[in-house]
């Protein structure tokens, strides 16, 4: 896709994620935090969490990826942004670490 020159618009990953999440109807707090790939972790408390997760993570991956097509749409150098929820990422990578061990052994 051919972007024309302009102004480059900054886009605060955090307000935008917040904003996109208030008009879902999921009233929530987002806390940025670096990631060691040098993108982004957006971690998410919302008392309904279950349903903004969905079915083995499915609806989170897909507000995800409109997030990250929002920003690349006005500053396509923002590094990417990933999306925790309630810790749902971190409680998975662990038990698939848990997994691999076990089938290790």
């Amino acid at each position: 896709m051919n972007r024309l020159p302009g102004p480059v618009m900054t886009v605060d990953p955090k307000s935008l994620t917040e904003e996109f999440l208030a008009r879902l109807g999921f009233p929530a707090t987002v806390a940025e935090q670096p990631c060691e790939d040098g993108g982004m972790l957006l971690n998410i408390e919302t008392e309904d969490a279950g349903r903004l997760i969905g079915r083995q993570g499915k609806t989170l991956l897909e507000i995800q990826y409109l997030i990250n097509r929002m920003i690349y749409t006005a500053d396509a150098s923002h590094p990417r942004v990933s999306l925790d929820v309630g810790g749902y990422r971190s409680q998975i990578q662990e038990a698939r670490v848990a997994e691999a061990k076990a089938a290790a052994e």
